[in-house]
């Protein structure tokens, strides 16, 4: 009998101790005081930080396994693979109020053009709207409740016609907390629902508000979230003025990215970037390495755009996973949307193919175009599709060994231009360099065509920056003469517009990145750009002959050959 009870006494300790290690190791909540809210999300699930110019979205998990689904309705037979995402998202009502009035703040010393703005949709709905626009989702359930001593909206909405990687069902209960909405949303795919359920409404369940410890919400006067610097503004005055607001405004981002990051995240001050990474340090450094490398590159080859321009320090975050990489990149976009990038941001994460994977293309192209926009707006919005694709290829391909960065080519590209050579099939250069974006990317139901016109826009670029170029009277400063022109073009062009039409200044993050999606698309716009292509051309090649041409011509082909 003593010897029963001993051994119940020491499996009922047991018990107890494992039940003590299970809570110990069990996911913590995510609380924020600053906007008071906690939540726990589903066992397992990571959380993403928020990119900087997102400072809606406050808190983010993706779930750590996938879900699948195969296409049997349109007979492809391909099966996508989808993440489950939880996200909180915070409308502020003085914010929102404030983004419409356009309120005024405070600015910091030397900048003169700050507002405060937090969410740019109105409300939840207002934000699915514009997400998941061109009616690719209907709201399926409604229905008014409370849940821990709030009232809440529970929706279910249904996304099928956007849903390229499967029908997904988002399940978001929208909470009504003082002077702030918080809609926790959760995706999932359509036929991972069922599977799903109880630990989604789980999570939903558990959100509750606690006291805001941490200052009041972002929205207010003078609190750093809030700050907002115009691209607008850091182009105008002298050079020193310029830099001054760029350096605010890198300043306030940085800032912010830094105080959204969740724990596991490491920080460093780069001499080029901010530099955020969740991977093993020497993967993070080599990535900002490689990266500082090609920009000092583009410093010192590409040195004739913008030379007093101050180029701001782009935030690098280099993440464990693809998955977390393409978690972060969606931010609070629809799941399959990768569109306009305006920030001043670059997501990657470890390649596991390292110096021959693909994950740093992606990471130059993005720094070349980071580092254009800084140094010559003019430039970086005008340039035509054969100059712009010649470059971000040739950036594409550069790979830091030991301390020298080489460019390799992409192989596929050069063989197809190498053949169309010999067949007879490649356009004359004077053709090419008029081509608009349009007649450069036109596949006339001929792809071949398509890839021959871009292995030959890589082999010009890479010629125009060669030594052999370099070495030629003809060729020495043809891609500067041609930037330059192209610049004043684009400038001439851009004061008539802003003559006939008065273009009002932005006063939010979401105001400047629809203002310059216009722009781009007018200066994509066939006419326009046909006449950014004529001027430029007549400027730059108006005065050479039959014979330069000619001269030109050989030289390239002797260069590829």
């Amino acid at each position: 009998m003593g010897r029963s009870i001993g051994m119940r006494a020491r499996a009922l300790a047991l018990v107890a101790a494992l039940a003590a290690g299970a809570r110990t190791e069990a996911q913590a909540a995510h609380e924020d005081a600053r906007y008071g809210f906690k939540i726990q999300p589903p066992r397992g699930w990571k959380p993403i930080p928020r990119k900087a110019e997102e400072n809606w979205l406050v808190a983010k998990f993706l779930c750590d396994e996938k879900d699948h689904w195969t296409d049997k309705n349109k007979g492809s037979g391909w099966t996508w693979e989808h993440q489950p995402e939880l996200m909180v998202i915070a409308f502020v009502a003085a914010a929102i109020e404030k983004g419409k009035q356009g309120e005024e703040v405070e600015p910091p010393e030397g900048v003169d053009e700050v507002r405060v703005f937090t969410n740019p949709y109105e409300d939840y709905e207002d934000y699915l709207d514009r997400t998941y626009s061109g009616g690719g989702f209907y709201v399926s359930a409604r229905e008014e409740d409370t849940s821990n001593d709030l009232p809440v909206t529970k929706l279910e909405i249904k996304v099928e016609k956007l849903a390229t990687t499967g029908p997904k069902r988002i399940v978001t209960w929208v909470y009504h907390a003082e002077g702030v909405d918080f809609a926790v949303q959760a995706e999932v795919l359509e036929s991972a629902f069922d599977k799903r359920k109880a630990a989604l409404l789980g999570a939903l369940r558990s959100f509750r508000t606690i006291p805001r410890t941490h200052g009041p919400l972002p929205t207010e006067a003078g609190t750093a979230d809030g700050l907002f610097i115009s691209f607008s503004s850091m182009r105008k005055g002298t050079p020193a003025e310029r830099k001054e607001r760029r350096q605010a405004s890198e300043l306030a981002l940085h800032a912010r990215a830094k105080r959204s990051l969740p724990p596991g995240w490491q920080v460093r001050d780069h001499e080029r970037f901010l530099l955020l990474f969740n991977t093993d340090p020497g993967a993070a450094d080599k990535v900002a390495a490689a990266g500082a490398a090609l920009l000092a590159w583009a410093d010192e080859s590409l040195g004739f755009i913008g030379k007093e321009e101050y180029v701001r320090r782009p935030i690098l975050r280099v993440c464990a996973t693809t998955e977390e990489k393409e978690s972060l990149q969606r931010g609070v976009h629809a799941s399959d949307s990768f569109g306009f990038e305006w920030g001043l941001e670059i997501v990657t994460c470890k390649d596991e193919r390292g110096a021959t994977g693909w994950e740093m293309d992606w990471v130059n192209q993005r720094l070349l175009d980071l580092w254009l926009r800084d140094r010559d707006e003019e430039i970086w919005l005008g340039m035509p599709g054969w100059v712009g694709h010649g470059l971000d290829s040739y950036v594409e391909g550069a790979r830091l060994s030991g301390r020298k960065l080489k460019f390799r080519e992409d192989e596929w590209l050069s063989e197809d231009f190498r053949l169309a050579v010999k067949q007879g099939k490649h356009a004359p250069l004077r053709d090419l360099v008029q081509m608009t974006g349009g007649q450069f990317l036109d596949a006339d139901n001929d792809f071949s065509g398509l890839w021959n016109r871009m292995g030959q826009a890589d082999a010009v670029v890479r010629f125009l920056l060669s030594p052999e170029a370099g070495r030629k009277q003809q060729t020495k400063t043809l891609l500067f003469d041609y930037l330059r022109n192209l610049r004043d073009v684009v400038l001439e062009l851009r004061d008539f517009d802003e003559g006939q039409e008065k273009v009002a200044e932005p006063k939010t993050e979401e105001e400047e990145e629809e203002l310059y999606r216009k722009r781009a698309k007018a200066w994509q716009a066939t006419e326009r750009e046909q006449e950014v292509v004529k001027r430029t051309f007549q400027r730059t090649f108006g005065g050479w002959s039959d014979k330069d041409w000619q001269a030109f011509e050989k030289a390239f082909l002797d260069f590829v050959d």
